[in-house]
This record gives C-alpha cells, structure tokens and sequence, in this order.
C-alpha cells in the first residue's frame, strides 16, 4: 500500500493574479478574490498530486510517498524530480524495532529523474534494510516539478489563463473552444497510468 502527500505546496500562484487580469484585459480589483480562487482552482484540477489529471508536478512542491516496505522498483509518481542542493531528497525508514533511520545514498540511486517515470533502484550487491512491518514504515522525501524558470512552465500558464478566462465568463461555444486549447497546450505533459 502507498499514499502520497503533500508536504510544501507551491506558495505562489503561476500565473499570478496579475497575469490573468491582464490576459482578461481586467482592470478593476473587485474580482480579485473571485479570479485568485479560479488559479487555484485550475491549478489544482491540472496538477495537484491526488487529484489532478495531469499526473505529474508542473510547480515545485514537497511530496512525501509513504509505503509499508521496500519492493524491487519504487515508482516515485509526480517528477520529475528536482535536485541539487535546494531540494533535499531522503528516505526513512522504521528499522524491524521500529527506530526511525535513514537510508544511505550508498544503497540505492534514481533512475531518470528528470522524467515523469523516476524510480528508485538499488545499486548492484545492495540489499533493502528489515523494516518494522507496519503501515507507512517508508517515507520518501522529494521536491517535484519544474524550476520556476523553466520554458515548459509557460504552457501551463497559458492553459491557467484559458481555464479561468472559461470559467470566469466563457459562453458555451467559447467554453468549448478553450477546454480543446487547454487539453492540447497540457497533452503533452499528461502521465498516463
């Protein structure tokens, strides 16, 4: 059994509020509240990681990916996976008493983590360590998501802005027209699973 949750979500929205009511070509503030809530809202239906159709992380967020033990191959959904020194990535385990400790980098590595499909593999003559047995007794730490100045996030602002421009006051034809936009700016970035 595995869960996936959400440990930092992204702070800022992208776009921004300001973005949108330029895109809507709005310049009053009453809306405002009305206009963030739709960002979130598109944001969360295209990439949240337990509800988004998306299937992998667009903004950088903290993921924790919770198991009750170790298997041959571990899928680490949403990536890909960001890493360098901003982005800590680490694995915990309850050892067979039930200690928290943590696993050592000597032991495993990942396998393509700037794609959607990283796993984390042992390295050759490694083996898993004996853990507690009990529910949730791995947890994976890891930044996923693109970095904020990364070119293919500008597909995924674009597709924010349709979204709210249709929910926001988009006719029946119009509405239409701007979800076929949005499903091709955001194909392909879609995991199938």
């Amino acid at each position: 059994m595995s869960s996936l949750v959400v440990v930092t979500p992204p702070v800022d929205p992208v776009p921004s509020l300001e973005e949108v009511k330029a895109h809507l070509r709005q310049d009053f503030d009453e809306d405002d509240a009305d206009l963030t809530s739709r960002i979130w809202g598109a944001i969360t239906e295209f990439e949240d990681p337990n509800l988004g159709w998306l299937g992998r992380s667009i903004l950088e967020r903290e993921l924790e990916l919770r198991l009750d033990g170790f298997c041959d191959v571990i899928d680490l959904p949403n990536g890909p996976i960001l890493q360098d020194g901003d982005y800590p990535f680490s694995i915990k385990y309850d050892d067979k008493d039930g200690v928290e400790q943590t696993l050592s980098s000597a032991v495993y590595y990942l396998a393509d983590p700037e794609t959607r499909a990283c796993r984390i593999l042992r390295k050759p003559r490694q083996s898993w360590p004996t853990v507690s047995g009990e529910a949730n007794c791995v947890r994976i730490r890891y930044w996923a998501g693109y970095p904020a100045d990364d070119v293919r996030i500008n597909n995924f602002k674009s597709a924010v802005k349709l979204h709210v421009e249709m929910t926001y006051d988009g006719t029946t034809e119009a509405r239409e027209r701007l979800s076929e936009t949005i499903d091709r700016l955001l194909q392909p970035y879609r995991v199938y699973r």
